[in-house]
């Protein structure tokens, strides 16, 4: 059957397809909090999974041990030639994404605004970024020692024997 030109509706299909894609999409942005400036990102990773999904005929086994939680933290190493003596080791970014490339993963790095391409990553699949912006977003008084990354040593209680 043939279609006509500029009639996408007559491709149900493709149509059907498309709202899917966009309905994931929709589902990712929602959980993760990241902003609708990623929508792309979210895009590719969307289609990247589909391809990788069961229903899609392969003659090839493929893993997907690399499969890694949209959004979520993570720490990318700062090679040595970029940092100091006492700079931190790793970079705190959201992951937003696969590449066909050496550097197999995507990040955003929130702090200097830049997308990096990396794969020495260690991932944090417990949180994503919307939890990071909820746990910002609680004043100071409010949080306990359990939520912190540090603890105060007044808060550390110390048996006697």
């Amino acid at each position: 059957m043939k279609t006509i030109l500029e009639n996408p509706h007559q491709n149900k299909v493709a149509e059907r397809m498309n709202k899917t894609i966009l309905e994931h999409v929709r589902s990712m942005q929602i959980h993760t909090g990241l902003s609708k400036k990623f929508w792309a990102d979210t895009t590719n990773t969307t289609v990247y999974l589909i391809n990788r999904g069961p229903s899609v005929p392969l003659n090839c086994g493929i893993s997907l041990n690399h499969l890694r939680i949209f959004g979520c933290i993570s720490y990318v190493h700062v090679e040595l030639d970029r940092r100091r003596k006492l700079n931190p080791k790793s970079k705190r970014c959201i992951f937003n994404g696969y590449r066909a490339s050496k550097y197999n993963y995507q990040f955003w790095d929130p702090e200097n605004r830049k997308i990096l391409m990396h794969k020495d990553v260690v991932f944090n699949e417990g949180m994503v970024y919307k939890d990071l912006l909820t746990k910002r977003s609680i004043p100071e008084q409010q949080s306990s020692a359990a939520d912190s990354e540090f603890v105060e040593f007044d808060d550390v209680l110390v048996e006697k024997i």
